[in-house]
């Protein structure tokens, strides 16, 4: 404790303008390969990118440090070298810190323009989002810019060659996400006409049919690759829009849904393979929360879609399971998320590994604590405390457990073995500590639940 309250205090007198050029010295050199890098048992490759992650972190709390020539000069230097990963933490650094180019570095200005240009269009998909976002923070001129990367890259779709689609799809979904506004009408017709009818509901390859329900990114096929980015894409769109008048989100919402329902094979034409499916209901669940954390979509999710989202959980696949829970604990401990996805987790009761379960519990408690802990530090209103209190959780795991499909037979001996294990998953942590009488008012709440009708 004692050391990091030190480093608080000494950060902001050792950590100015020298510093970061010094930094960028050391850096310049492993650039050049004239730095000692070999005798301190490093390659240059790797004092090249570690150097690069330490700059990136320092340019989110030190921006005004970066300003000047020779820095940016390095940081060019490394947006041209063939390592994505170095161009990549080189993009975020300008895009932290360059709010001042524009205006008192022309020179370097006019350099930078035409990579972010390239890396938006031709770059890692990485490189794509960064790029974007870079000249949407830095440049006074964003609008022009923005169009410049629009027009070609949206003509440029073609659903026939899917592995050149993920840079383009990534940087057109950023594009519509962070102006709106500019884009809305060409944005329509291209989630309509390519998105939508060409690429999510077509089948142009026929899968690997090894059966199995994962295969390691890099042997995704590039025709779902592209459908996963293709949905990605769908839910910046909205969340740039922020508003529902066009009904655009609950067409979306149907269409995950129909994801969801089909098990990832949309077409249903059986071409494709598990583990592509087992990636497209991740992608369509994890799509749906995401529209859940944006109020004017949540209120449009229905309870069937909830339900769906949910099951998520309780997916055939190990890694779908894992990957959303990791999703779903993220955005309820920041909480992004309303209440009732909190609920979810009740459903990792029937999880079959153990881990998994451990895992949910841990999530739960963490996220009770979070709630409980924000209620403690900040006054809030009897509505606002109804999607806060974790207690209030009760009605909606009571809802997801009795909507469970695997729920069918309502006097059979196992089925409601699952159904209360699941209750006591959740009711378990919820009732760890007794605290404002909880027990009573969770009582009291279960009472009123049994004289109501679903």
């Amino acid at each position: 404790e004692m050391v990091k309250f030190l480093l608080e205090r000494i950060a902001p007198v050792h950590i100015d303008s020298e510093a970061i050029s010094a930094l960028v010295k050391l850096l310049n050199k492993s650039i050049e390969g004239t730095a000692d890098d070999d005798e301190e048992g490093v390659t240059p490759d790797t004092a090249i990118r570690s150097g690069l992650e330490l700059l990136k972190v320092l340019s989110f709390t030190h921006p005004t440090a970066f300003h000047s020539a020779e820095t940016y000069e390095s940081l060019l230097q490394c947006l041209k070298m063939e390592d994505d990963k170095v161009a990549e933490a080189a993009i975020q650094i300008f895009r932290n810190t360059g709010q001042k180019i524009e205006t008192e570095l022309q020179q370097i200005r006019s350099t930078l323009i035409p990579i972010l240009h390239q890396k938006a269009k031709r770059g890692t998909p990485h490189q794509a989002k960064q790029a974007v976002h870079c000249i949407h923070a830095i440049f006074n001129n964003k609008e022009v810019q923005l169009a410049q990367i629009f027009e070609p890259l949206s003509h440029s779709l073609n659903a026939d060659v899917p592995e050149q689609l993920i840079t383009p799809l990534v940087s057109l979904g950023h594009i519509a996400m962070l102006a709106p506004d500019q884009f809305a009408s060409p944005m329509k017709s291209i989630v309509a006409n390519f998105i939508v009818k060409d690429l999510l509901m077509n089948d142009r390859s026929v899968g690997n049919k090894n059966g199995k329900l994962w295969t390691a990114d890099e042997e995704v096929s590039p025709e779902v690759l592209a459908k996963v980015h293709a949905i990605k894409l769908l839910v910046r769109w909205l969340l740039g829009m922020k508003n529902n008048q066009s009904k655009s989100a609950n067409s979306t919402l149907r269409l995950l849904s129909a994801m969801l329902v089909s098990e990832g094979d949309l077409t249903e034409q059986k071409k494709i393979s598990k583990s592509d499916m087992s990636r497209l209901r991740l992608a369509a669940g994890a799509a749906i929360m995401k529209l859940a954390q944006e109020q004017c979509y949540h209120e449009i999710i229905t309870p069937e879609q909830f339900q769906l989202c949910g099951l998520v959980i309780n997916d055939e696949c190990y890694q779908v399971r894992q990957i959303f829970a990791q999703k779903l604990h993220v955005a309820l401990v920041k909480l992004l998320l309303p209440l009732e996805y909190l609920a979810v987790f009740a459903l990792c009761a029937k999880d079959p590994v153990k881990e998994r379960r451990a895992h949910a519990r841990q999530c739960l408690l963490k996220n009770i604590s979070v709630r409980r802990e924000y209620i403690k530090q900040n006054p809030v209103t009897q509505e606002k405390l109804i999607s806060l209190l974790p207690e209030y959780v009760v009605p909606y795991m009571i809802h997801l457990l009795a909507h469970d499909p695997d729920f069918t037979k309502p006097h059979e001996y196992e089925q409601l073995k699952d159904i209360k294990e699941c209750l006591w998953f959740m009711l378990e942590v919820l009732m760890t500590k007794n605290e404002n009488n909880s027990h009573a008012f969770l009582r009291k709440m279960v009472e009123n639940i049994k004289q109501t009708k679903d």
